[in-house]
C-alpha cells in the first residue's frame, strides 16, 4: 500500500510540474512584451560594458554563469537528500541497504538541475548579475528568446528525468530483525521474506572479464527472486556490516541451501589490503553458515 501511496503522490506531483511548466511557457509565448524587460537588459549591458573577466573565462556572462553552475551542485545535493528520505519514509525504521541505483535519479535530476541552476533561478532574480549570467546559458540575443529557451528546455527536461528519480526511489532494500524487503523499480508492493524462508544463498567474488577481482556478491533468492544485499551497482570492493548481519541472522534461523564459490589468490590478494574488520568479514562468510 505504501509504494502505491508513494506513486500516487510522485505522479500527482510530475503532472502539476508539467501543467505549472506548460502554463508558463504559453504566457511566455502569448505575452512577449512582458519578458523583453529592457531596463534590466540596459544596466546588465552598462555592467557587462565596463567590467573585465577572468582569463580563464571567456566572457564576463561566461563567468558570471558559475555562479549557476554552484547552484546546480546545491540544488542536486538538496535533490540526494529529499530521495534518500522518500526512501526512508518507505523502509521506516528498518536497517536500509543503499542499492546505488537512487544515483540514477540523482544523475537524472542532475541535468534538469542545469536548467533550473543556471537559467530558471538567474532569470527569476532579476539583477544585472544574473541577467548577465542567463545569457550565457542559450547565447539567445535576447531576454524573451531566453525565458522561451529556458522554459521549454525546462519542460522537456522535467518530462525525461523526474520518473528516473520517481522510480529509483521506489527501487529499495532493507533488513530487520526478522526477515529483508525490498522493492523493484515498477513494483507497487514490496516484497518480504523471513530469514527462515529464504531458499538459499550465493556468496561468491566477481571478477572483471580480464580476471582482476571486481567487487563480492552476497545474493539471497527466495520464492523465485534474487537480491545482492552487498551494496549492489555501487562496486563495493568488501563485504558491508549489513551483508554480514544479515548473514548472521540467517545463520540464527538455521541457515539455508548455500553456494559459494572458493576464493582465488588474485581475490586473496586482495583480501590482504583491506582492514583487519574487513579481513574478518569475508573470511567468516566465506566459510559458510556456522550452525
Amino acid at each position: 500500500m505504501k509504494n502505491i501511496i508513494y506513486l500516487s503522490v510522485s505522479l500527482v506531483i510530475y503532472l502539476a510540474g508539467i501543467i505549472l511548466l506548460l502554463v508558463k511557457l504559453k504566457h511566455i509565448i502569448d505575452n512577449p512584451e512582458r519578458y523583453d524587460e529592457p531596463s534590466l537588459v540596459a544596466e546588465a549591458d552598462a555592467v557587462e560594458a565596463h567590467k573585465t573577466h577572468l582569463n580563464i573565462f571567456k566572457s564576463l556572462s561566461h563567468q558570471y554563469s558559475f555562479v549557476g553552475f554552484i547552484l546546480t551542485l546545491v540544488i542536486t545535493a538538496l535533490d540526494f537528500g529529499i530521495l534518500m528520505l522518500a526512501q526512508k519514509l518507505l523502509i521506516g525504521a528498518n536497517e536500509q541497504i543503499f542499492l546505488g541505483t537512487t544515483l540514477i535519479g540523482v544523475i537524472a535530476l542532475f541535468f534538469l538541475n542545469i536548467i533550473v541552476g543556471m537559467a530558471v533561478i538567474p532569470l527569476m532574480i532579476k539583477t544585472p548579475f544574473f541577467e548577465i549570467s542567463a545569457r550565457d546559458t542559450f547565447n539567445s540575443d535576447s531576454r524573451r528568446r531566453t525565458y522561451k529557451k529556458t522554459y521549454t528546455a525546462a519542460l522537456a527536461m522535467f518530462v525525461l528525468t523526474v520518473p528516473f528519480a520517481i522510480f529509483s526511489t521506489n527501487n529499495y532494500c532493507y533488513y530487520n530483525a526478522d526477515g529483508i524487503g525490498w522493492s523493484d523499480y515498477w513494483e507497487l508492493t514490496e516484497y518480504y521474506v523471513g530469514y527462515e524462508d529464504i531458499d538459499s544463498v550465493n556468496i561468491y567474488a566477481h571478477h572483471s572479464n580480464n580476471g582482476n577481482f571486481d567487487t563480492f556478491c552476497y545474493e539471497i533468492s527466495a520464492g523465485g527472486r534474487t537480491i545482492n544485499v552487498n551494496t549492489p551497482n555501487m562496486g563495493i570492493k568488501y563485504i558491508t556490516e549489513d551483508a554480514f548481519a544479515i548473514h548472521n541472522c540467517i545463520e540464527k534461523s538455521g541457515g539455508c541451501e548455500t553456494t559459494i564459490v572458493p576464493l582465488n589468490d588474485v581475490d586473496r590478494q586482495h583480501i590482504s589490503e583491506l582492514t583487519e574488520r574487513q579481513q574478518y568479514i569475508i573470511e567468516y562468510i566465506f566459510e559458510g553458515f556456522h550452525l
